[in-house]
């Protein structure tokens, strides 16, 4: 028996047998084509429009296993076919450098990754699994190659890695794990799993030298474990794991439609952070209070150019109308220097976690901004809508970005046309000096969402993307604690609510220290809603 040890990327306990997964190979290509520019061109072309048929197909295939949210991913491959800088670059490969088709697409996509893969947000860096899915799809296209090897039995599937179009081309009924040897919690193949529900492992070092096809193998997604020929006591012990979590799963459905009450009556509303128009429906599906936190970044993104108003509300006003009557707070546009549109560059700066981001990018780019609150106030009549100005680090910030948004209600009032006058308009506490400063700007808001990601990150000065100083990275740190603490007393003497909406949300353990501090809100992921509603009817706080 051999125990290895990796990420754990979805929950869950299974047993079985290996498969090993291989991508098809793609035929051998030339660099240096011996067509004309015009026929290679032409070569390329058709592959991406057969490549987005593909895509289609797969999108509705994912929404049938795994829903719509999920499903979005192949949407984005499909922008990204259609991506401005990716089709001038293959242009310029085909036309100016001689390339064959296969040859320009390797070059961009390589390009295109290692761009991603540089990025600080892991979120960011997983995009390069995306650029390469996207390459593997063409040259597959170009190659005239068919699939792989079929799955025809439940199996745990291993490979070295698995891009997002490897895990849905395979059938949900036969697969019963994932591990990989690369990839992150954050991957789009991790997220699929998770969404669901089948346990998986990544980033597990020597797994494919170690594994073979038909090998038994105990998949433990919880602890990020993968044992090789488990003896019978470890089989059995398993088993009991796995019965238990089953009953677990069983027990939290149960709180689908429970209020998330306290014992002693204190209401803490639970719910989710979303990333995308489809990720309403998974809040919903879990039964969520509403949305803490929707990180409007996609739709800047994932376009291939500047979304304009109407585009904008079209997308909230989906989310404001799924949502029937939850508040919905949705961030302004929260991007950097780590993270840049292609029709938007910014300057490269040595340290964008502390450069022009987020509320800053914004004033430096006021039309961008003014077109997202108008935008927002227009959808804002489908439904209950809070707005939240992230990275506010003083009170001339909050003041310029309030200002700005009266004077795009004003326009809207002129031009007749209507909007909530029930806004909630708050700010995310995510800057050392916001917590420090709380009580003043509790006057100045009408709620405080605490990002403790970059709360912890900044007051620490530990980048938790970094595995050098990931060990002092540390939601629970007494420094952290006595921020958000100083916020929520900020807060609740302005008679102002106070959530948090960073991953410590989803922290049971420090779900006494919340609550007995004032914190009334907690927004975490969709899967998480349950977990975390239980944890909250089960608090005394008059015992805390």
């Amino acid at each position: 028996m051999e125990i290895m040890t990796g990420i754990p990327a979805s929950s869950g306990l299974v047993t079985g047998p290996v498969f090993l997964y291989e991508r098809p190979e793609t035929a051998a290509f030339s660099t240096q084509s011996a067509r004309t520019a015009e026929q290679e061109h032409r070569r390329f072309e058709q592959a991406a429009e057969q490549a987005g048929e593909q895509l289609e197909k797969l999108y509705e295939k994912t929404v049938r296993d795994a829903g719509e949210s999920a499903a979005q991913i192949f949407h984005i491959h499909k922008m990204m076919l259609e991506d401005l800088d990716w089709l001038e670059s293959i242009s310029i490969n085909i036309y100016e450098k001689g390339y064959t088709a296969e040859y320009a697409v390797t070059c961009t996509a390589t390009e295109f990754a290692e761009m991603f893969s540089s990025l600080e947000d892991e979120v960011m860096q997983a995009r390069s699994a995306d650029v390469r899915d996207l390459c593997q799809r063409l040259l597959a296209v170009l190659s005239g190659k068919g699939a792989g090897r079929a799955l025809t039995a439940p199996r745990v599937i291993a490979a070295a890695d698995m891009l997002p179009s490897d895990t849905m081309q395979l059938e949900k009924r036969h697969v019963l794990a994932f591990v990989t040897e690369q990839g992150s919690y954050a991957s789009h193949s991790a997220i699929l799993a998770r969404t669901m529900g089948i346990p998986a492992v990544v980033g597990v070092p020597g797994l494919m030298d170690a594994l073979s096809d038909g090998r038994t193998v105990i998949v433990d997604g919880s602890r990020g474990r993968v044992i090789l020929d488990p003896d019978e006591e470890t089989l059995q012990t398993c088993e009991a794991r796995r019965t238990a979590y089953l009953k677990e799963q069983e027990d939290l459905r149960a709180f689908r439609d429970k209020e998330s009450i306290t014992r002693d009556g204190v209401r803490i509303e639970v719910c989710a952070n979303i990333g995308c128009v489809a990720d309403a429906d998974s809040a919903l599906a879990q039964g969520a209070d509403g949305v803490g936190l929707m990180r409007s970044e996609f739709l800047y993104l994932d376009a291939a150019e500047l979304p304009d108003e109407a585009a904008q509300v079209d997308a909230y006003s989906q989310v404001l109308r799924r949502m029937n009557g939850k508040r919905v707070v949705v961030r302004t546009l929260d991007i950097g220097a780590d993270k840049v549109p292609s029709y938007l560059p910014l300057p490269h700066e040595e340290n964008s976690a502390l450069g022009c981001r987020a509320i800053r990018l914004c004033f430096a780019q006021p039309d961008v901004f003014r077109t997202q609150l108008r935008a927002l106030l227009r959808a804002s009549v489908y439904g209950t809508l809070a707005i939240m100005f992230p990275m506010i680090s003083k009170l001339e910030e909050l003041h310029r970005a309030k200002a700005v948004l009266k004077q795009c209600q004003e326009e809207l009032r002129q031009e007749g046309i209507p909007f909530s006058q029930n806004i909630e308009v708050g700010m995310m506490v995510e800057v050392p000096s916001a917590a420090i400063m709380s009580d003043q700007f509790a006057a100045e808001v009408d709620f405080f969402s605490i990002g403790t990601n970059d709360l912890t990150q900044y007051t620490l000065a530990a980048d938790r993307l970094n595995e050098k100083v990931a060990a002092l990275f540390d939601y629970g740190d007494e420094a952290v604690l006595r921020l958000v603490a100083h916020t929520a007393k900020s807060a609740a003497a302005h008679g102002i609510w106070c959530g948090i909406c960073g991953e410590s949300a989803a922290k049971t353990e420090l779900l006494p220290f919340y609550a007995k501090a004032g914190i009334r809100e907690l927004s975490v992921v969709p899967g998480k809603v349950l977990e975390i509603r239980r944890a909250v009817t089960q608090l005394d706080t008059t015992a805390l």
